[in-house]
């Protein structure tokens, strides 16, 4: 699979394009007495014997390598049912299901109120501007102008429009608090962030 040579044409040079995943995982444990499940409907029980239901979480995930689908379950297993099993101990967790849907190609992917993409080698300058056209493209989808590819539903920026609100995150011993963007997490991960 390749990426849309629309999308490849509107790339800066040294920007780059990934695919982008939507990774959920779901899993069976204990209800608490009726506590947990006022309010849900049958889906949440759905082929579970009683005084069991399903719980789940989802994340995107843009691989830096082009990752198949069974790496993305296994690689997703790996990663986060141990710590579902820790958790969630006292309500007896199993029955794990991975579900993973391709969404489209981009340049950044959506985190927990941050985008983040590959450091590619560009600049702080370069990356900005990297963003902004990516935002830029965001709301083109939203309103129709440009292929969302299957990403059907209106694209939440969770308010990435308003560049005022861009910002970088720096944590350790002598400094906790938010930094002019972008985030450069880690030489060992190559991630670069953008938090709004």
């Amino acid at each position: 699979m390749t990426a849309p040579e629309a999308l490849l044409n509107a790339l800066a040079p040294g920007e780059l394009c990934y695919q982008i995943f939507k990774v959920q995982i779901r899993w069976s444990r204990d209800s608490l007495h009726g506590q947990d499940i006022e309010g849900l409907d049958e889906s949440h029980f759905e082929g579970l014997p009683e005084g069991r239901m399903w719980k789940s979480m989802q994340r995107h995930d843009m691989p830096k390598q082009n990752d198949t689908v069974e790496e993305i379950v296994s690689t997703t297993l790996a990663e986060w049912w141990p710590e579902i099993q820790e958790e969630e101990e006292d309500r007896n967790p199993g029955d794990p299901q991975v579900e993973v849907l391709f969404v489209r190609w981009e340049t950044w992917c959506p985190g927990l109120h941050s985008h983040w993409a590959w450091d590619t080698g560009l600049d702080d300058t370069q990356v900005l501007a990297s963003f902004k056209r990516f935002v830029e493209r965001m709301e083109d989808a939203n309103q129709g102008q440009i292929d969302a590819g299957s990403w059907q539903d209106q694209y939440c920026l969770m308010g990435a429009e308003n560049q005022d609100r861009w910002y970088g995150f720096v944590t350790g011993e002598m400094a906790d608090g938010k930094t002019d963007p972008p985030q450069r997490c880690s030489a060992e991960s190559d991630i670069i962030r953008i938090r709004h």
